[in-house]
């Protein structure tokens, strides 16, 4: 009994095991993600044909009937007179606004000064461009906005051999380019018989009966599409999984032939909340180094280069703090920018003069450095009521002390936050294989800290795209929420911040309703269409609804806590995604619901669905509007850092401060960051909606496809200009995004599919369904193909590629450090709080570069050492 009692423990035990194998496979083996999204175009592609088969009942106005056609709608005076009024407003407030400019400007020589500062950190904040595929970040220059030959020379980039801001950029190039090629294949393939329909037209509204030859002539048109639809879903298909595919490959290589900071270092999870000494866990790590060494069989050499540790950069949770933590580093900023005037900038040792300013300890090599070549020029501001020889000495004692005791606090508020759980080890060697995170991974395990068992992942990003202000302890632990829900504090922000996104849209599609109804009330009562006013009030009301509700899920973004800026950008696309198509889905039906009665005869029908894709093709494309005015954006950007600066300055109490008023200065003209993930959605979104076109008669596809193929053309180029010579640099060094889009690639070929079975239905007689029969089977059959192609496409493994760092393998840390402003460790606010005040005496001693916080538009201000 008690062997047949072990082995049915053993063997319960082996079965529990092969399970969890077996689940752990399918999660890994099973489209699951991709088919989805796959699934849901399916049901927008179904949602649409049901739109389009449920029109208005009870309207009143008819196809092909002459009474039932109205007159142009006329506006009224007052209309043209109030935007004439309001024109005039604005023009008389610019310049006066541009009056008061030039006065300040022209008084005081402080005003004048905030604008080249403002103006010299615009431009500092762009993107730097290499000068050769294998420069370094120094050995680059960047775009001036209304320089021609800048222009030019933006134009003709090779970005896909440039690393400007990482593999981002050109994963987004080649989408565009892809979208270019597909635009061409719907423009060209789409199926439409220009002779035979347009026989349609010129005998559809015919006062003969013609009903005989209806039917099989509206079939006639029908086959047509069908076959030719057929054969461009499987063309789409296919270029999307090779363009899947090509987008892997490139982000391999990418990663094979640049040297990234995230090469070097490791993400190490699970340490407790006291473990705030950098100097303990180097040594820890280090440690778990060493045993690798030993315990491996590999050959001395290889592992000599994994590598002794070179520091710890500490997520530190200053969640509750974070008000405070941000006034510190406000004030660090400052104090690096008013230090260093605009001649000397690029002077490495006032660079180092900079840095060791922050400290009470100075360089002795600088210690010969004569301060006074630096102090900053007097002002001949005439208005000197602000002087600072006014100041006597009882008020500088006063601010000594007061400058104390900041100091202390400061102190002891760093001393007090909390280790969240999460450093980046950073390695003097590569160690970015899963082969060398594997046997990191063993040796943690062997070797754990303070009884906590670690775990290690791959970095995924550079340094500028982690969000050190969203570490925080416990993120992953599960904690009572809604009573009995056990739920992480992540998840528990996901769902908050989902559900205000989804009660919001929800409001406003019921704000939409109420007012289309209000509006559209008057159209089943025999009028052809509302009032113009009326519809304009309801066109405007939506598309500034639609804006607040992207800022909504912006500042939602924001909120949820991603540690890492590719995630999210995923979580934005994916909604700014999702909203547009269910609100074009919206806005669709009530297209269909108020445009006409759905004609009998066969042939009106056909000529019904042709005007209503005409009224469809003005609302999808209307979007094209917002796109090609995006550009004026940024001069309305500009204007308002005008009106920033000039206010801060007028309302500024102390105008001898000269780090605050620069500081003002800079973050007025401070341009906005690189907007991707809107873009991707962009593609997306105009791909899935001009499917939409293929549902109907018409020649309104071959509309939507020239659009977007102009718009692709044209924006390929137009957003180089955009992201290098006006945006600010913001670097997108992860493929998280360009796999998130790759996946939701799938709603318009889904939706293409579907669009084949319908036109297959529509043209096949019930007698003899062949037709409808072969299209169901080969769509489905290259549906199921296309999810599994592209399931190992995107979830392919690369990591066993990355044994081809071969050209720097050998080249130690140090060496980045130089060739990049940005690293591990002055990225990482608290850490340069924690080593410029010296909060612990056993601080280890660090480089200059990794304690002087690094900031966009202030790499100058790095040190060379």
């Amino acid at each position: 009994k008690r062997r047949q009692l072990i082995w049915k423990l053993v063997f319960v035990e082996v079965s529990e095991g092969i399970a969890c194998e077996m689940a752990r496979d399918c999660c890994t083996y099973i489209p699951v993600e991709i088919g989805i999204q796959y699934f849901i175009g399916i049901v927008l592609g179904c949602v649409v044909i049901w739109l389009l088969e449920a029109p208005c009942q009870s309207c009143g106005q008819r196809i092909c009937v002459k009474e039932a056609v109205s007159k142009e709608a006329v506006l009224p005076a007052w209309v043209f007179i109030s935007g004439a009024m309001a024109v005039a407003t604005v023009v008389l407030i610019l310049v006066a606004l541009w009056m008061i400019h030039c006065r300040q400007a022209s008084k005081s020589a402080k005003y004048r000064k905030m604008l080249r500062a403002a103006e010299d950190h615009h431009f500092k904040c762009r993107a730097a461009i290499p000068n050769r595929a294998s420069s370094k970040k120094f050995d680059s220059w960047k775009a001036r906005a209304l320089s021609g030959a800048d222009i030019l020379r933006v134009t003709m980039l090779d970005v896909y051999n440039l690393n400007i801001v990482g593999v981002g950029f050109p994963l987004y190039c080649n989408a565009m380019v892809s979208f270019l090629q597909v635009c061409v294949l719907f423009w060209v393939g789409n199926g439409i018989s220009a002779g035979l329909f347009r026989d349609v037209v010129e005998t559809a509204c015919k006062p003969y009966n013609h009903a005989h030859n209806a039917t099989e002539l509206a079939q006639e048109l029908a086959r047509d599409r069908a076959f030719a639809l057929l054969k461009l879903f499987v063309v789409t298909a296919a270029c999307h999984w090779y363009h899947a595919r090509k987008q892997r490959v490139f982000a391999r290589e990418f990663d094979i032939k640049n040297m990234e900071m995230s090469d070097y270092a490791l993400l190490v999870s699970g340490l407790p909340e006291d473990a705030t000494s950098e100097k303990a866990l180097t040594q820890y790590f280090q440690e778990v180094a060493s045993t690798i060494a030993a315990d491996s069989s590999e050959g001395e050499a290889d592992f000599a280069r994994f590598p002794e540790v070179v520091g710890v950069s500490i997520g530190f949770d200053y969640q509750e703090e974070i008000e405070q933590v941000d006034k510190l580093i406000e004030d660090m900023v400052i104090q690096l920018g008013a230090s260093c005037p605009d001649t000397k900038e690029s002077n490495g040792r006032f660079r180092d003069l900079c840095c060791t300013l922050q400290t009470d300890v100075c360089d002795p090599d600088l210690e010969d450095v004569d301060r006074r070549e630096f102090q900053l020029p007097e002002d001949d501001d005439t208005e000197g009521s602000f002087s600072s020889s006014e100041s006597d000495s009882e008020e500088q004692h006063e601010r000594l002390a007061e400058s104390a005791q900041e100091r202390q606090e400061a102190m002891q508020l760093l001393r007090s936050l909390q280790n969240s759980g999460t450093v980046v080890a950073v390695f003097n060697f590569p160690v970015n294989t899963q082969e060398r995170l594997q046997q990191f991974q063993n040796a943690l395990d062997k070797s754990k800290f303070e009884g906590n068992r670690l775990s290690a992942q791959l970095t995924g990003a550079e340094p500028p795209s982690f969000i050190w202000e969203h570490f925080q302890t416990g993120l992953w632990e599960k904690q009572p929420c809604f009573g009995c829900v056990q739920m992480t504090p992540r998840e528990r922000s996901l769902l908050v911040n989902n559900l205000k996104i989804i009660t919001c849209f929800a409001l406003l599609i019921f704000g939409y309703y109420l007012t289309y109804r209000h509006v559209y009330s008057e159209v089943s009562q025999g009028k052809f269409k509302p009032d113009v006013i009326q519809t304009t009030i309801v066109t405007v009301s939506a598309s500034l609804g639609n804006v607040l509700i992207n800022q909504l899920v912006w500042y939602c973004a924001l909120r949820v806590g991603f540690r890492v800026k590719a995630d999210r950008d995923a979580y934005i696309f994916r909604w700014y995604t999702a909203i547009t198509l269910t609100n074009t889905l919206f806005n669709f039906g009530v297209i269909t619901s108020t445009f006409s009665e759905m004609p009998v005869d066969s042939l009106q029908k056909v000529l019904y669905e042709a005007e209503l894709a005409g009224l469809l093709l003005v609302f999808v494309r209307g979007s094209l509007v917002s796109y090609a005015i995006f550009p004026v954006y940024y001069a309305v950007l500009w204007l308002q850092g005008r009106l920033k600066l000039m206010y801060a300055f007028m309302t500024s109490n102390n105008r001898t401060d000269w780090g605050s008023l620069r500081y003002k200065a800079e973050q007025a003209f401070e341009p906005p960051e690189w907007w991707l993930q809107y873009d991707y959605a962009a593609i997306v979104v105009m791909m899935t909606t001009s499917c939409f076109a293929l549902f109907f008669h018409g020649y309104s596809a071959w509309t939507v496809f020239t659009l977007d193929l102009s718009w692709a053309a044209v924006m390929v180029f137009i957003n180089q200009y955009v992201y290098l010579a006006l945006s600010r640099e913001t670097y997108f060094s992860s493929n998280r995004l360009d796999k998130t889009a790759t996946k939701a690639s799938g709603i318009p070929v889904a939706i293409l599919g579907v669009c084949c079975i319908h036109w297959a239905n529509r043209a096949s007689p019930a007698e003899e369904p062949e037709l409808f029969r072969t299209c169901v089977v080969t769509v489905v059959a290259v549906s199921v193909v296309y999810i599994w192609m592209m399931h190992r496409e995107v979830f392919a493994d690369d990591s066993h590629h990355k044994k081809g760092h071969v050209w720097y393998e050998r080249t130690p840390y140090k060496e980045v450090q130089k060739a990049l402003p940005y690293n591990w460790f002055n990225v990482n606010p608290v850490h340069c709080l924690r080593h410029t005040y010296g909060v612990s005496e056993d601080m280890p001693e660090v480089p200059q570069k990794q304690k002087v916080l690094w900031r966009h538009g202030k790499s100058y201000l790095q040190p060379q050492d």
